[in-house]
């Protein structure tokens, strides 16, 4: 007997095979994508801290008898520390600049820097004139 074509059990094994792969590569893919904007968003942060450096070289007369100031986002960008909107790249919306700060404790002669959503309960706002 001269069959030609394929079996359901063979059409069957095909289609799971190809469920298969496709699971892990999208498995695979989503993995990559949320690892790219987790460091991503960890490099914005990171030029945020930056232009707070920038910020504080500039106006450490200012923090002379402060130990801990937070400034926020809209406040770097207006004092012209960021240039451009930022943006979160988990959902590509335009951050706040209201609601980012960037919280600077000063320890001895040394500055650290914390971008958050939050104000340091240790810290007090910095009004920019």
């Amino acid at each position: 007997m001269d069959r030609k074509g394929f079996t359901l059990v063979e059409i069957l094994a095909a289609i799971t095979i190809l469920a298969i792969i496709s699971i892990i590569t999208a498995t695979t893919i989503t993995h990559f994508v949320k690892k790219s904007h987790n460091e991503l968003n960890e490099i914005q942060k990171n030029n945020i801290k930056m232009s707070a450096k920038v910020w504080v070289s500039d106006n450490k007369d200012k923090l002379i008898d402060k130990d801990c100031i937070s400034i926020t986002l809209k406040d770097l960008q207006d004092s012209g520390y960021i240039d451009d909107d930022v943006y979160e790249f988990d959902n590509n919306s335009k951050l706040d600049g209201d609601s980012i700060y960037v919280n600077i404790t000063r320890l001895d002669k040394s500055y650290y820097y914390e971008v958050t959503d939050a104000i340091d309960d240790k810290c007090e706002e910095y009004e920019v004139e």
